[in-house]
């Protein structure tokens, strides 16, 4: 890498201030496009690849302002943050669906935040949802493989835990299989449904919250024939419940 930077840099060096401002606008453009399609991926890009990406585009940005060369001009006119009220370029915002901008650093906050706070998933702003692919690019390294990494079980509705109390690692669901879960930290397995160790038959809490219904279903019939039966007997109308309604 070393040796890699220090001959890109010979060779800007020999170049006219011209050339080397095209050299770069064109270089940073490359690295963008290559990081939306990536971004596009169903894996999305490799750790490494996007920290060596933004390592040069990093180094291309400082030898620019090195070399003292004018950053050029955005061709929109800068946008206020609705959360900082920072003035910044447009290329460094991202308006969210309700209208409202945020800057990179205000964005990467609330995704951040989304990874920790789960009051806070899926980021939104005016009750909106954040498209994640609209504004993926937006995200630095950090705060993108934080949120990558959360966002299947943040999505979750019936979440399974490792049930080693000294792990309780979530269980993506490519690890699950049946009614059995595997821990792909410690290989621990778990029922998926009672949370605890694998059986065959059906779960203690599942037999129990049917014997629960059926003892509840009795008693609304043992209600129901015994006001059918007084009715009956003074000759006045049942009065029977079904569920939270009554009938006459």
């Amino acid at each position: 890498m070393a040796e890699t930077t220090a001959d890109w840099e010979q060779v800007l060096n020999d170049a006219d201030d011209e050339t080397v401002a095209l050299l770069i606008k064109l270089s940073l453009e490359d690295l963008n496009t290559l990081a939306e399609q990536q971004a596009g991926t169903a894996d999305g890009p490799p750790p490494d690849q996007v920290i060596v990406r933004e390592q040069w585009a990093t180094m291309l940005r400082l030898y620019s302002g090195r070399r003292g060369l004018a950053t050029p001009p955005s061709s929109q006119p800068p946008v206020e943050c609705s959360v900082c009220n920072e003035v910044r370029p447009v290329d460094d915002s991202y308006q969210a669906p309700c209208g409202h901008w945020y800057c990179d650093g205000c964005l990467n906050d609330l995704f951040h935040a989304a990874t920790t706070d789960e009051s806070l998933y899926p980021p939104r702003c005016c009750r909106q949802r954040m498209p994640y692919d609209d504004l993926a690019s937006h995200l630095f390294t950090r705060a993108r493989l934080a949120f990558e990494g959360k966002r299947e079980e943040l999505d979750d509705q019936s979440r399974v835990y490792c049930r080693d109390p000294t792990c309780s690692t979530y269980i993506a669901r490519a690890h699950r299989a049946d009614d059995v879960a595997v821990c792909p930290k410690c290989e621990t397995e778990v029922c998926v449904n009672c949370k605890n160790e694998p059986h065959s038959g059906v779960c203690t809490e599942q037999e129990a919250i049917q014997v629960t219904l059926g003892l509840a279903a009795e008693e609304v019939v043992a209600a129901a024939l015994t006001s059918v039966t007084s009715a009956a007997q003074l000759g006045k109308p049942a009065t029977v419940r079904n569920g939270t309604k009554t009938a006459c």
